[in-house]
């Protein structure tokens, strides 16, 4: 289940406030974990371009979701988690339109942190994406730019914000000016 107090508290602190510890985990140096598969990091990757092509408008996410035949898995209060395949590849989306911050998540059971570097590229490029140096406990990357007048956040998070599925998770999340 979702713990959606956690996620927003976590997708706020992106490039905000990161730990400065000393202790930052970077790609190299993150737990291994079985890789996701060729058919996962293909849903992920669909669904990252979903968000690129889309985000902020998360209503048009979503429907571009549903297009593609992905079914919404369940709703947690203004979260919208869609199955991408067989329970593994998830997309998490905002669905409070009046919500000043929107989300667009993509996870993938086994996503190492370096696949997700990889991934979220289209994201890093559509916000001319300036990286963030500072990275809190368990961000393998974290960039800060912007979607027109919109402040936004991206980040590779290496730790799973969902229970069933262990892999780590790319997410955006835009603050509407």
């Amino acid at each position: 289940m979702l713990r959606i107090t956690a996620v927003f508290a976590a997708l706020l602190a992106i490039g905000c406030t990161p730990e400065t510890s000393g202790n930052a985990l970077t790609p190299t140096s993150l737990p291994a974990q079985q890789q996701a598969n060729s058919a996962q990091l293909s849903l992920a990757s669909e669904a990252v371009s979903i968000c690129s092509n889309f985000m902020p408008d998360t209503d048009a996410v979503q429907n571009a979701l549903r297009q593609r035949g992905y079914a919404k898995l369940r709703q947690e209060g203004p979260i919208a988690i869609y199955d991408l395949g067989a329970g593994e590849t998830v997309a998490i989306v905002s669905t409070a339109p009046r919500r000043l911050e929107k989300i667009c998540g993509v996870q993938a059971m086994g996503l190492t942190p370096t696949q997700g570097m990889q991934l979220i590229q289209p994201w890093v490029a559509r916000i001319n994406g300036i990286a963030n140096s500072q990275l809190g406990r368990g961000i393998a990357g974290a960039w800060r730019g912007r979607l027109g007048d919109d402040l936004t956040f991206i980040a590779v998070n290496a730790n799973s914000e969902i229970r069933d599925i262990e892999g780590a998770w790319l997410r955006m999340l835009v603050v509407d000016r």
